[in-house]
């Protein structure tokens, strides 16, 4: 099974597309997977153990285009529903720190490298 586009998934499913579109904070991706609150969670966790582990060096850290945006989203207070507002496209540079307070400064957004 390969990967569905927009179009697909939405024809497939219009009311599970509309759901997380209205609200992808709770609704559930697909119906089934995460919501966006569970993402960015997750990705919170899995930031804050890096800190720990890392402390004073500089990480590199690769993810999907979806999940990035909800979680620099999250990170900058802006509504879930906004993370489209936020460009990622494939093989671009987005470069962010993060405080022992857990607050992202936001370096780069989607730079592409010459």
């Amino acid at each position: 099974m390969g990967k569905k586009t927009r179009e697909e998934f939405v024809k497939e499913n219009p009311q599970s597309w509309e759901a997380w579109n209205n609200n992808p904070e709770l609704a559930k991706a697909g119906l089934t997977g995460e919501s966006g609150k569970e993402i960015v969670a997750r990705m919170d966790s899995f930031f804050n153990e890096m800190f720990e582990q890392h402390k004073g060096q500089t990480i590199l850290v690769t993810a999907h285009n979806g999940v990035n945006r909800l979680y620099m989203a999250y990170k900058l207070g802006m509504p879930l529903r906004n993370y489209r507002q936020l460009v990622q496209h494939n093989s671009a540079i987005t470069f962010f720190t993060l405080d022992k307070d857990g607050v992202l400064t936001l370096e780069y957004l989607n730079t592409k490298i010459k």
